[in-house]
């Protein structure tokens, strides 16, 4: 999925995002059977049903905040339109993050509220197209929306994000460019049927205060990998208690 080739312009297709609600099966569904075309069919690397099933049965469900973007026609546009991409935001609780499933970010915790944005999808028809009133296109769309709601909008809060290390099959440069800083060295992410590797991002409000912040990030986390470092890992799903502090430029 090369997310960075030159984008077209659409003049016909008007763009809108908005919150789904939990009780919205059909907007569930839809988004469902998006992620099933995305992350089953396409790139197989997940094995989910194209129902809202997909989403429900998922442990972190009640966690989630689902953001999707409707397209409709410009010129006898509807009020919703087609679902083209979504991406769902999990909130911290006592399940933890999906992430620390692989990537341990307890020290981090103490110090600020972590949003994990997660499974962006969108669909290929949409991916390499410009907008009218989108013009930085759907991925754009979808950061400024997450940034604003779960940063911007949001006191002392950061977004740690599982990215997949190659730009070629994620938003990773995207992400530097928001601010984002690496933490630690590649993982892998074994709820994805994917031989490449993830990383783990940190994105604050700005680049600035992330600089500021980042020294204190980085020794709370060398802490609390050395406690760790009589652990043993014997499988994959198990954490590298041996990861590479970043230095932040």
């Amino acid at each position: 999925m090369n997310i960075s080739a030159p984008m077209r312009l659409d003049v016909g297709t008007i763009l809108s995002i908005r919150y789904v609600d939990h009780d919205d099966i059909v907007s569930l569904d839809k988004s469902g059977a998006l992620l099933h075309l995305v992350y089953g069919q396409e790139r197989n690397i997940l094995d989910c049903e194209a129902s809202a099933a997909a989403l429900l049965d998922d442990p972190f469900h009640a966690y989630s905040d689902y953001i999707a973007v409707y397209a409709s026609d410009a010129e006898n546009g509807t009020s919703q339109g087609e679902i083209i991409a979504a991406i769902r935001v999990v909130r911290d609780s006592h399940l933890g993050l999906p992430i620390e499933r692989f990537f341990p970010l307890s020290p981090i915790k103490s110090q600020s509220h972590l949003f994990e944005p997660q499974r962006l999808i969108v669909h290929k028809d949409y991916r390499k197209k410009r907008f009218s009133n989108y013009p930085y296109g759907v991925f754009g769309l979808i950061f400024k929306f997450v940034v604003f709601n779960y940063l911007v909008s949001k006191q002392n809060s950061m977004l740690a994000i599982d990215a997949f290390a190659n730009s070629r099959e994620s938003p990773v440069n995207a992400f530097y460019g928001m601010g984002a800083i690496k933490l630690g060295t590649p993982f892998q992410d074994t709820e994805l049927s994917s031989d490449t590797q993830s990383i783990a991002l940190l994105c604050s409000v700005d680049r600035k205060s992330t600089r500021l912040n980042s020294s204190h990030i980085t020794i709370s986390y060398a802490v609390f990998c050395l406690k760790k470092k009589n652990l043993h890992y014997t499988t994959r799903k198990h954490l590298n208690p041996h990861p590479q502090i970043p230095s932040i430029s």
